[in-house]
């Protein structure tokens, strides 16, 4: 009986969205204030960038880094010039990033599934895990962002697959992938869903050799070096560069595997480790002896989050043979993160890398 009420009008995808984005928006702003609970040397360096952008110093990428771009610094430099410094600016600021990631998933898959689904996905996004709140409520830039890319890019596939192809949807996705691209590299399994949906899915609104024009596609390239152009420029201006994207060797595979599988659990808060505040611990002790569920309340997380894994699979499989794009698109970004993460060199086998790595999915 509840269901059928919820599927029923005034209700509509749009709606639930928005209503579901401003919630997750509101229930973590008590977090923005005590931002100390989460705050850490990352979230500092973010802080002191985006001020060192007011007093004429302009960075390219993260300090110490030639992969992280610093767009959200100078977007955060611009609400500090209007308003004044603050960390807790910064963190709400960060956050609106989160909000509206929650707000494009719950869309998604309301449209791929039934209102009932997307408003208890909603409920579930907006009063999500404590691990959620690491990154969304300080001045924290590279992965809040990296969701917030990877639902655009789900969007706009979305967009293309049932509503069809124009030349403004491409302009807009070229220049969200070179954007992108230079911003963060953790959006590569979202630019891979999206380019392999395009490449592979036919629907009544989109099929790649029919919907494909040169002047379209040229038009999507030249948007994309736009959007690219940053790093482009830098790339053809230094010869020593840090490697990002390089395979894990074959004897690392199972090690990264093992990782992944285990900070997967993370984000069904079946991980002791990653329930604790990151600004009590990060530095000071890494308990890794709470990686895995020790409580009662902990293995039935997991066995919830087990369960989701499989269900994601048969949402995948049944997309792919209903053409159902929302489910294909969102199933698909939880697997080749997790291949991503299986496959990167950049994971190590390691623990926190895996669960950080883990989080445009």
């Amino acid at each position: 009986m509840i269901k059928a009420d919820l599927d029923r009008p005034p209700y509509s995808p749009a709606k639930i969205a928005c209503f579901f984005g401003v919630l997750t928006y509101l229930l973590r702003f008590p977090f923005v204030i005590r931002y100390d609970l989460e705050f850490n040397g990352d979230c500092a360096v973010w802080y002191l960038m985006a001020v060192r952008v007011l007093h004429g110093h302009y960075p390219l990428y993260f300090y110490g880094h030639d992969y992280e771009g610093t767009l959200e610094t100078y977007i955060l430099a611009l609400f500090f010039k209007v308003f004044g410094p603050s960390i807790q600016l910064g963190g709400a600021v960060i956050l609106m990033e989160w909000a509206l990631s929650v707000g494009i998933g719950v869309y998604l898959l309301t449209r791929g599934s039934s209102k009932f689904h997307g408003i208890v996905g909603g409920a579930v996004a907006a009063l999500g895990i404590p691990y959620t709140l690491t990154y969304t409520t300080v001045p924290f830039a590279g992965n809040p962002v990296s969701v917030l890319l990877s639902m655009l890019f789900l969007l706009q596939a979305y967009f293309f697959l049932v509503r069809g192809p124009s030349l403004a949807r491409f302009i807009t996705f070229g220049f969200t992938l070179g954007l992108g691209w230079y911003v963060t590299k953790k959006c590569l399994p979202g630019i891979a869903v999206s380019l392999l949906a395009l490449g592979f899915l036919r629907t009544d609104a989109w099929e790649l050799r029919k919907s494909f024009r040169l002047a379209w596609g040229l038009a999507a390239f030249a948007a994309f070096l736009l959007g690219y152009l940053p790093e482009l420029l830098y790339r053809l201006s230094q010869t020593q560069q840090q490697h990002v994207l390089g395979f894990a060797p074959p004897q690392q595979l199972w090690f990264n595997l093992r990782s992944a599988l285990d900070c997967s659990m993370t984000y069904f808060d079946a991980q002791p480790m990653s329930r604790m505040l990151d600004g009590f611990y990060f530095w000071a002790h890494l308990p890794f002896d709470k990686v895995h569920p020790q409580s009662f309340l902990d293995w039935t997380f997991f066995a919830i989050g087990v369960c989701v894994w499989i269900f994601a699979a048969r949402c995948l499989w049944k997309g792919l043979q209903k053409k159902n794009v929302p489910l294909v698109l969102i199933a698909g970004l939880m697997f080749l993160n997790l291949a991503a993460l299986v496959l990167s060199a950049k994971t190590n086998g390691d623990t926190i890398n895996a669960r950080r790595y883990f989080y445009p999915a």
